[in-house]
């Protein structure tokens, strides 16, 4: 099969390597369409901790289950599938406690394993869920960093008449505003991309700002008569939106921390979170959030069509990688697509 093999840093090739062969409790899933992700970017960069390369990536796929391991039940051959690219131990202490995304030999598609910028990708069974009729391919791939923002919103603990401030809107921190919005929330949005805060207003941020400025603090106060927010979701992964969170967070509120940078260290004002009791976490991808997800993509309570801006062929997927990795704005979310590759 095909596939986009990245060998080292800003090396993508092209080339025909094995079929991979599912477990007894794993199918083979011809991808249809995949996501490029901020973390995609990164370790197309070298800048991701995780990945050893030459490594196949991509994980925010779905497709056509293509074949079954013997012990595989509930799926047949041909059927749509959204794929959670997690493969978690399942005994280490987290997974026996039910959060299987913070698994201590967690390995996922596209990391550790080879990911969805392929013809072809494996699948664990449990973490496999029907596609269904009212997605297409496009969307449900999409359902992956969904499920991202839906679990950074529940780790907040985001509810009815809380304001929050999303700092960054690219995918997370668009669908981030969605989700806060569905669960009740008033929401700011801030970043320095115009088309993407135009975006943000028109997917439901009650307030747009450029982040680059002084005013951001001003507003917050203005919204919530000088006390700050409830929530500040760091969405961006730059040192300087971390940064920025201390002062736009209440007394006793929550800083939630989604994007990262990749350095070792980053500056955040501690002496400013212990002296107001702010809570400061932070939410790795998701667990038990697929279900939800899906639902809210389904309903249509989350648009995910109005963030694709960019599409591309698999032999394609190195220059798309490389205008992302320049930071253009235009690029809102860039999908693969291979239903048209050539066999």
């Amino acid at each position: 099969m095909k596939a986009a093999v990245c060998q080292e840093p800003r090396k993508i090739t092209i080339k025909d390597v094995k079929m991979p062969e599912p477990g007894d409790d794993e199918v083979l899933v011809k991808v249809k369409s995949s996501g490029i992700s901020g973390s995609d970017v990164r370790a197309y960069l070298g800048k991701h901790p995780e990945v050893i390369y030459p490594v196949i990536l991509g994980h925010e796929f779905s497709g056509e289950v293509a074949a079954l391991g013997k012990d595989v039940e509930g799926f047949e051959i041909g059927d749509g599938v959204i794929v959670e690219p997690l493969l978690p131990c399942t005994e280490c202490k987290a997974c026996s406690a039910g959060d299987y995304n913070l698994c201590s030999e967690l390995v996922m598609t596209g990391y550790h394993v080879p990911g969805s910028f392929a013809e072809y990708a494996i699948a664990r069974t449990g973490f496999v869920y029907p596609k269904g009729e009212f997605l297409s391919f496009d969307e449900a791939a999409l359902v992956e960093p969904l499920a991202v923002a839906v679990h950074a919103v529940r780790q907040a603990r985001i509810g009815i008449g809380d304001t929050v401030i999303i700092l960054g809107t690219g995918t997370i921190g668009l669908l981030a505003i969605q989700v806060a919005r569905k669960a009740g929330a008033k929401v700011l949005a801030t970043d320095l991309s115009n088309e993407k805060l135009h975006l943000a207003a028109s997917l439901g941020a009650d307030y747009v700002m450029a982040g680059n400025t002084d005013e951001a603090r001003q507003l917050v106060m203005a919204m919530t008569q000088d006390n700050g927010a409830d929530v500040v979701m760091e969405c961006a992964g730059t040192p300087q939106t971390l940064a920025q969170s201390v002062e736009l967070a209440r007394k006793g509120g929550t800083i939630l921390v989604v994007g990262w940078t990749g350095n070792e260290l980053d500056s955040i004002s501690l002496t400013g979170i212990a002296m107001n009791g702010i809570k400061l976490l932070g939410s790795t991808i998701y667990c038990r959030d697929f279900p939800t997800a899906i639902e809210l993509a389904v309903s249509g309570d989350v648009n995910l069509n109005s963030m694709i801006s960019h599409t591309s062929s698999l032999s394609k997927v190195g220059e798309a990688l490389e205008e992302l990795s320049q930071g253009q704005h235009e690029i809102i979310k860039a999908m693969v697509r291979l239903q048209e590759q050539e066999d």
